[in-house]
């Protein structure tokens, strides 16, 4: 555990206090304002020598205090439902910092004014952007090659997307979009799978006669990832582009997940230790965490004013539901004097969950909130 995300994990905990109810969400907006700044500078054009511009997923945790931080940290606000749309109007954004890039069609009656972008999921929705305008730019997602996926047009469909292009209006200002995560492509990499889409984004260009102005490169990074990319893929891309797409305007990277998972953490109360079984049961699980398995957690012990990391071993933690499934944690150690009614700290929470649905209420630097609150 790093000493800053310990100390303000630390903070956070002592903030909630010994008598909170739990499942308790606890936030780390300083954490996360650091973090915003620093991939901002990391993605900066004088960095990166490319035209880059951050965006906030807003899907992956629409709490305003975290939408508010990232658009002072200069992001745009990248949205998939009318309701997200509301959410980043509602944190300050403007309409031409918010883009549309969802399977569910946007529609221009649904908006107070045209969005910055809306990137199509479909010939249809393509189709309809292109006669509504809700955005100033209309763009289409790329499916990209060998890659199974359920969003965006295949590659040969992209002479069809470049003909509804084609005959729309002269002037008209298109984009293209990717969105996959890191664990689709293995064994590929992503500048790989980058240069696919480039690859089909040119084409796009070439045949609707259109210039592309904005490449969304979309997101699914863990916080890992994106260094590496930023790190090692940028000066290999810039090549790329510069080569095959020279009328960018705007290259938009999206670190939802990287950005958001390691500022939030479940509080939760021991129910039961079943010592002979190595096992033991808290008051947060699936229903809290639905995500549980999709990525790793780190989890600490609050005792005596201090965390202790839960190691590995052969024991389990259970969820308090009558489900199979609801298992906090398999192959862990129980804590040496583990009793009921002591504290855990699940960490790295900060992305998008059932339980969330958008946003939270309240705005304290240490927010905390019911695990279970929804927008009232």
């Amino acid at each position: 555990m790093s000493t800053t995300f310990g100390r303000e994990l630390g903070r956070a905990v002592a903030a909630a206090g010994s008598g909170a109810a739990t499942p308790l969400r606890l936030v780390l907006l300083e954490l996360l304002e650091r973090r915003l700044e620093t991939i901002a500078a990391r993605a900066h054009p004088k960095a990166t020598m490319l035209p880059f511009r951050p965006a906030y997923s807003v899907k992956t945790n629409p709490r305003p205090a975290f939408l508010r931080a990232a658009r002072a940290a200069g992001f745009l606000a990248e949205t998939i439902s009318p309701a997200e749309v509301a959410a980043a109007r509602e944190a300050g954004y403007p309409c031409g910092d918010i883009i549309y890039n969802g399977p569910r069609p946007c529609r221009r009656a649904e908006l107070d004014a045209p969005l910055g972008a809306a990137f199509a999921d479909s010939l249809e929705a393509l189709a309809l952007y292109l006669a509504e305008r809700p955005a100033a730019l209309v763009g289409v997602r790329l499916r990209p090659a060998a890659v199974p996926s359920r969003f965006g047009i295949p590659f040969d469909e992209v002479p069809d997307a470049a003909a509804l292009m084609r005959a729309a209006e002269p002037g008209l200002t298109v984009g293209a979009s990717m969105h996959v995560r890191s664990e689709d492509y293995r064994p590929r990499t992503w500048l790989e799978l980058a240069g696919s889409f480039v690859d089909s984004a040119a084409a796009l260009a070439r045949e609707s006669g259109r210039s592309l102005a904005v490449l969304d490169l979309g997101g699914g990074w863990t916080p890992a990832s994106l260094e590496r990319v930023l790190e090692h893929d940028v000066p290999a891309l810039r090549l790329l582009l510069g080569s095959v797409l020279p009328g960018l305007t705007t290259v938009i990277v999206e670190p939802g997940q990287s950005v958001s998972t390691p500022c939030e953490a479940l509080l939760c109360s021991v129910l039961e230790v079943r010592a002979g079984r190595g096992e033991a049961v808290v008051d947060a699980g699936f229903s809290e965490l639905p995500h549980l398995e999709t990525y790793p957690h780190r989890m600490y012990w609050a005792a005596d004013g201090m965390l202790a990391p839960v190691e590995r071993g052969a024991g389990r933690i259970l969820g308090p539901l009558c489900l199979e499934y609801d298992v906090v944690a398999r192959d862990v150690a129980l804590p040496d004097g583990l009793a009921p009614g002591d504290r855990l700290v699940i960490a790295d929470c900060g992305s998008y969950d059932a339980s969330m649905a958008f946003p939270f209420a309240g705005g304290a630097r240490h927010e905390v909130a019911p695990a279970g609150e929804r927008h009232r």
